[in-house]
């Protein structure tokens, strides 16, 4: 049997089919409705299991450019052994983690997090019974029947299929942790993560937070530091200036005194808008935030020296560490997988809402402008009417699969728009028909084009007009969200207004 064949037999085998079920079971439902450390390593069992053979599968066609005995032999042993250094890697190389994020996050668009847990390697020992699946799905007897077979069987086909959606389609986003506590020992920052599952995890640095390294123990003073319980507000002062100090309260904001807390202000907070365009960063398909609940803390901070002076960092929850250099100025650091989201910028899945919303409203000018039209020209003509609707089929069917498509947006994306932009073609095509067949009929044809070219030109303002503007919020240019749902909605209805003032003048001497 080829090995392609045989992959296609180890991955229809039940026990591969149940590896596969389990994954989904585990990622889209498990994990979500009980969060633990068994549902965070079944993910890592039961993907390990199978995904040997799809990456044989994968590879046994270009393998067999060397021949099919060479491929038989090298290629499994290949892609077990890639399997498990390539997980290996990620779990416990920080480097090749943060490159596989990378990577990841740039083919689905999207921030991805791997969890480096070294525990997880654990899962590497369900790779000895896949081998021996794999030997025992390639046993003569089987070869022999294979040969009498089809070139392969519907069930392995079926799995094939099934594993690579379960691959991709399975998330790869560690649990969402926050920093809760921060503190400065002997010139290195120290910092306390939890996660959903109720584990901690530990971090230092020593470059004033811009890189971190996960450890296994603290010094003895940073985890009695970390065991105190934290009373809000929480404040810290320059060790330079007792009379210049911070505080923070859990409220999305750090607050300064300079007068030793008699009064305060408000020191840093997210800038105006940008909070509603961090949750709409998270909600967007693929994202690993689409299931985490926005929220910043701030719920610690502390002082430590650098050789440019004193600097103020703050533990920021699931956005990392917030860090006030010695010049006065803040940035936000990334700590592990605490990672902070933001304030502009993203794909086409940020915008995905408004890209449909446009469309569906440069669809509806089209239809409302060219029913006007018609009323004018057409008025009581039957025959032109009847002339005009000949074609409405045509149109019919491309506000269904418009529909269809807009129906589809939540689930299938960017494929749902192009669905989209095919309803949109065929109802075009099906209103150029039957503009077509309404200037046959009419007066002054020429007119009744005029019409048209004003009703398409409508269409192609409002739609891309209001892209533009919203485009311009994701880029940060505009702040407010409101402010540019509020030019857009007043272009569309300057351009609107301007269409029927239009049509109306055409329409006069134009009639049927």
């Amino acid at each position: 049997m080829n090995t392609f064949r045989r992959s296609l037999r180890a991955l229809g085998h039940p026990a591969s089919l149940a590896a596969i079920g389990l994954l989904l079971l585990n990622d889209h439902v498990l994990k979500a409705a009980y969060p633990s450390w068994v549902t965070g390593k079944l993910s890592d069992f039961a993907g390990l299991f199978f995904f040997p053979f799809l990456l044989i599968a994968i590879g046994a066609f270009p393998a067999r450019s060397l021949g099919q005995d060479q491929a038989r032999s090298w290629l499994p042993r290949a892609a077990f052994g890639l399997t498990a250094v390539w997980f290996a890697a990620i779990k416990l190389w920080p480097a090749a983690n943060a490159a596989m994020e990378a990577l990841l996050g740039w083919v689905l668009r999207a921030r991805v997090a791997i969890a480096p847990d070294p525990t997880d390697v654990m899962a590497l020992v369900v790779l000895w019974p896949a081998w021996g699946l794999w030997r025992r799905v390639g046993r003569p007897e089987l070869e022999r029947l294979a040969a009498r077979s089809l070139p392969f069987g519907w069930k392995g086909g079926a799995a094939l299929i099934l594993a690579a959606v379960a691959t991709i389609a399975t998330s790869p986003c560690a649990p969402p942790v926050k920093v809760m506590r921060v503190t400065e020992v002997d010139g290195t920052l120290y910092a306390l993560l939890t996660d959903a599952y109720g584990s901690n995890a530990l971090a230092e640095s020593s470059d004033g937070g811009r890189n971190w390294a996960q450890v296994a123990e603290l010094p003895g003073a940073v985890a009695t530091r970390f065991q105190e319980a934290i009373v809000y507000p929480r404040v810290a002062c320059s060790p330079e200036d007792p009379r210049h100090c911070f505080r923070v309260a859990a409220t999305e904001q750090v607050e300064e005194s300079r007068d030793g807390g008699s009064t305060w202000g408000v020191a840093w907070q997210v800038p105006a808008g940008r909070r509603a365009f961090m949750e709409r960063w998270l909600s967007q398909p693929l994202s690993c935030g689409a299931d985490v609940r926005m929220e910043m803390g701030p719920y610690d901070l502390a002082f430590f020296r650098e050789p440019a002076g004193t600097t103020l960092a703050v533990a920021m929850g699931g956005q990392g560490v917030l860090v006030r250099t010695a010049a006065g100025e803040w940035e936000r650091l990334a700590v592990l997988q605490a990672s902070p989201v933001p304030f502009s910028g993203g794909g086409i899945f940020v915008l995905l809402p408004e890209v449909v919303w446009s469309l569906v409203a440069s669809l509806l000018v089209v239809l409302g402008l060219t029913w006007l039209a018609w009323q004018k020209v057409l008025a009581d003509n039957t025959a032109g009417w009847d002339l005009v609707l000949s074609r409405a089929w045509v149109v019919i069917a491309g506000i269904g699969v418009f529909v269809l498509s807009l129906l589809s947006v939540g689930s299938l994306g960017t494929a749902a728009l192009g669905g989209m932009g095919v309803g949109v073609v065929l109802v075009l095509i099906g209103l150029l028909l039957a503009w077509g067949r309404a200037a046959s009929v009419a007066v002054l044809p020429d007119n009744v084009w005029g019409m048209a070219a004003v009703t398409a030109a409508a269409a192609v303002l409002i739609g891309p007009a209001a892209i533009g503007l919203f485009s311009a919020w994701v880029a940060g240019s505009i702040a407010v969200y409101e402010t540019a749902l509020g030019m857009a909605a007043g272009i569309a209805a300057a351009v609107l207004a301007g269409s029927v003032a239009l049509i109306v003048r055409l329409a006069k001497g134009a009639g049927a």
